[in-house]
């Protein structure tokens, strides 16, 4: 699909940890639209990471994120991508997510969820913690961070993802 090489967001300016993005870019809603008539689309992710990482910053710009960082390429420290939000009444949410592009048959494992885990925890900036994957999760996950969830961290497996791609577009 010649979507998943080309650019999903339009990106801002350099800031340490990586780019803001400013928006999405046609090839993201055409994706989206996609995995509504075929799920595993999702899996066309597999052979281009870096184009996952750019469709999920996407969902948060969609989401109505008011602040999304697409993170360097190589040393990004476990995280992808990096929203954040002030809520009145709240303060400052700031939110990590670790990407994880994965085939069908490969499921995202406890060492996996614990590099973003030990990335919040060094970083008292970070509200929470999602990992979000093409695949799904090994049910030894929530049994070793299940005190965790939802508050800290936050599982999104394919099929969520796919969920909530469909509830941005059914709001447009």
């Amino acid at each position: 699909f010649v979507f998943l090489s080309t650019g999903l967001v339009r990106r801002g300016s350099a800031v340490p940890r990586g780019r803001i993005v400013l928006g999405l870019s046609f090839p993201w809603e055409r994706i989206a639209a996609e995995l509504e008539q075929d799920p595993d689309f999702l899996f066309r992710f597999v052979a281009m990471p870096r184009a996952f990482e750019e469709f999920v910053a996407g969902a948060y710009v969609q989401s109505g994120w008011s602040d999304v960082t697409l993170t360097k390429q190589t040393r990004d420290g476990g995280i992808d991508v990096i929203v954040s939000a002030d809520v009145p009444g709240v303060g400052r949410i700031v939110v990590a997510n670790e990407v994880k592009a994965y085939s069908p048959g490969r499921i995202v494992g406890v060492k996996d969820v614990s590099r973003v885990v030990a990335a919040i925890g060094a970083n008292p900036g970070f509200s929470k913690a999602v990992v979000t994957t093409t695949s799904r999760f090994s049910a030894d996950v929530s049994k070793e961070f299940g005190q965790l969830m939802p508050g800290r961290l936050e599982l999104k497996d394919g099929a969520a993802l796919r969920a909530w791609i469909a509830k941005l577009r059914s709001k447009r």
